[in-house]
């Protein structure tokens, strides 16, 4: 269906070359600079799935703007769009200012829950270093997923430092009781 959409001098211009949208399976994010071309390309998609057989699921459909932009009014067959101020595309939260907190807090949620469901290796007699390699391969992977994409400020540096300390210490069986005081 995108082979059919001429897009290929629209969206925004990156190193001289146009990025129009990215999509994966069912999950499709379009870009512009001007609200008249996307609502044109809006118009386009919505007609070329609908010859596929394919619908635009409008209460799924959202429409983020920068910051900067004036509000803009966009419609899929004449329902318009929610504007949002984030969005989670393939698991990462996306946000018109650029903002990683709710990216971090939502990493170390999800390196909690993995230690939840982890909690009967945690808690058994298993070897230190054994517990280290789960540590490793599953809990390190789960609070930094698509890390590389972040610019970490000092606090969110802070908080994944926490975290990873938080999560060895229950590990290793450590309570609040067990620190040493600093002299």
């Amino acid at each position: 269906m995108f082979q059919k959409l001429d897009w290929g001098e629209k969206g925004i211009k990156i190193n001289g070359r146009y990025l129009s949208h990215l999509r994966f399976g069912d999950d499709i994010v379009l870009f512009s600079h001007d609200a008249t071309d996307l609502q044109e390309r809006i118009n386009e998609l919505s007609i070329a799935s609908k010859e596929i057989g394919l619908e635009i699921n409008t209460a799924k459909t959202k429409m983020m703007l920068n910051p900067f932009c004036t509000r803009e009014q966009m419609e899929v067959e004449d329902s318009p769009l929610e504007i949002a101020a984030s969005y989670t595309y393939l698991g990462q939260i996306v946000t018109g200012d650029g903002d990683i907190t709710p990216k971090i807090m939502q990493r170390t949620r999800t390196a909690w829950s993995t230690v939840g469901r982890l909690k009967h290796i945690f808690k058994s007699d298993m070897p230190l270093s054994l517990k280290s390699k789960v540590f490793d391969q599953c809990l390190l992977p789960a609070m930094t997923y698509a890390s590389e994409t972040w610019t970490l400020k000092s606090a969110h540096i802070q908080k994944l430092r926490t975290t990873q300390l938080s999560i060895e210490s229950y590990m290793m069986g450590l309570t609040r009781r067990d620190r040493m005081p600093c002299s």
